[in-house]
């Protein structure tokens, strides 16, 4: 009897065991398939976002604080008016760079005058100098509302310098995640209106149903807003940005190069979906802003706002909803400042950078290296094993012939193979059996990397030896072999 009722009982367990593990399969196949399209949603996202975020920078924040604080809700009918305007201005800049696979100052560079292109770098370029100047200044007293004894010049300075310090040395595709990321923080605003408190139906009555007044000091705000919302340093950023992402892509090989990208109805839909939510979330933080500041500042007849970091400061005693409601709307609001600036500092600089690199013909992108390469090692692996390293005697940037091939693999991944063509050694070298890369002359580099030079006589040419004395070439540690080997120290001269 024991032995039936054992049996029994395993029998009846082990079907629980298969049922609960039947069960977590079946749980685990259904957060994996949300989690699939959360991921593919957010992979939808990019330049668009980041330009949409970018639009409520700090000195957008202070238009719109000043429209909410000094006209209330009586220009929330503008919005609907805007958005449109703003999705098919952002959207139409996406697909010009999607197609061309150039930035906006090299079209403007390909088919105007001169005259255009250098009034509309110029004017872009001391615009956004001056709005990074005020989104810095922004931000850095912002900073101060919540740590008073912080030096303003040094915030200013620490903002300035993270923000050029990340576009240099963090890679493009981190760098853009960041970006994305940060557009988060624009969310600080819905939250902040919310807590204050809101006539809703006064609100949607006033943004749906408008009750115009029209008078100078009108058109100035309502022009303050409609420049401050669909501005030109976004038309440069988001096709240039765009672009960047054909290059991550593999859908052209450069930026501004002679390449036509591929795209594909489903590249163009993505571009449309990722503008229209970016340029959605600006609307909406915008309006938020606006609502906030109109339910409290407007409310208690504050009307002077000069930035945004003035209206951050004025929401904390005006909000009592709850205990400390109106230190958290501060904080929202600061930090809402803050991130955005993070944000849009780094697109306004962007912005300026892509229009001057593209209309005098540089070498432009986030996707570059900072680095180059000053020299090479060369390995003797006969016998005991040394290293070598190589430079030019006058300390210049180096050139090696390379070639590079994608491809793609069972499961739609593309790879990238590169290889650094070698030739046989110049005298520099120290050994005869040793092998030296092909380092391209400086006046052949533009024909090495023409794809249109296909004439095997053009190209035999450039695949020779560096001129022998043109090297210095010395004794460096063994540890090179290593490929863990990494520090800086590897290419100082071996002291025997």
């Amino acid at each position: 009897m024991a032995n039936l009722y054992s049996w029994i009982h395993d029998l009846v367990g082990n079907h629980k065991s298969d049922k609960l593990a039947q069960q977590h399969e079946a749980n685990l196949a259904k957060a994996s398939k949300r989690y699939g399209k959360f991921g593919r949603s957010i992979r939808v996202l990019g330049p668009g976002v980041v330009t949409g975020a970018a639009d409520d920078d700090p000195s957008g924040i202070a238009t719109y604080s000043q429209a909410g604080a000094v006209y209330g809700y009586g220009l929330l009918w503008l919005f609907p008016i805007m958005f449109p305007l703003l999705l098919a201005v952002q959207e139409s800049c996406a697909r010009i760079g999607a197609v061309t696979g150039d930035g906006l100052a090299t079209v403007l560079k390909k088919h105007y005058s001169k005259k255009v292109l250098y009034s509309a770098v110029i004017l872009v370029v001391v615009a956004n100098t001056v709005n990074i100047g005020s989104d810095l200044a922004a931000m850095a007293a912002t900073t101060q509302l919540l740590f008073p004894e912080a030096p303003y010049i040094g915030l200013a300075i620490f903002f300035a310098l993270l923000c050029v310090l990340l576009q240099i040395f963090v890679p493009y595709r981190t760098y853009a995640k960041i970006l994305k990321w940060l557009a988060i923080v624009l969310f600080a605003y819905p939250v902040t209106a919310f807590i204050v408190g809101q006539p809703w139906t006064e609100v949607l009555t006033r943004t749906f149903v408008p009750n115009v007044t029209i008078n100078k000091e009108t058109i100035y705000i309502i022009v303050g807003i409609l420049g401050t919302t669909i501005s030109p340093y976004l038309f440069f950023w988001n096709t240039s940005e765009v672009v960047e992402d054909e290059v991550e892509e593999h859908r052209i090989k450069t930026s501004s190069g002679t390449g036509i990208p591929r795209i594909s109805k489903a590249f163009i839909r993505k571009i449309r979906l990722d503008n229209i939510a970016g340029m959605s979330l600006a609307s909406i933080s915008a309006w938020f802003i606006v609502i906030a500041c109109a339910s409290t500042l407007h409310a208690h007849g504050i009307t002077q706002i000069e930035n945004a970091n003035d209206a951050a400061a004025a929401l904390e005693p005006l909000v009592q909803g709850f205990p400390h409601a109106g230190l958290i709307a501060k904080l929202l609001f600061s930090v809402g400042i803050i991130g955005i600036g993070l944000l849009a500092v780094p697109v306004l600089a962007g912005s300026s950078s892509y229009a001057i690199s593209e209309a005098l013909g540089i070498k432009e992108g986030l996707y570059r290296k900072f680095k180059k390469a000053h020299g090479f090692y060369e390995l003797n692996e006969s016998g005991e094993k040394r290293a070598f390293y190589g430079e030019p005697k006058n300390k210049s940037i180096v050139a090696f012939a390379g070639i590079y091939s994608s491809w793609e693999g069972p499961d739609g991944t593309v790879h990238d193979t590169y290889a650094i063509l070698t030739t046989e050694p110049n005298q520099d070298m120290p050994d005869s059996r040793m092998r030296m890369p092909i380092i391209i002359n400086p006046d052949d580099e533009a024909r090495w990397l023409d794809p249109t030079v296909t004439d095997d006589g053009s190209i035999y040419v450039m695949l020779r030896p560096a001129l022998s004395g043109s090297l210095n070439v010395y004794e460096v540690s063994p540890a090179v072999h290593s490929p863990k080997m990494n520090q800086p120290n590897l290419i100082k001269k071996l002291q025997k």
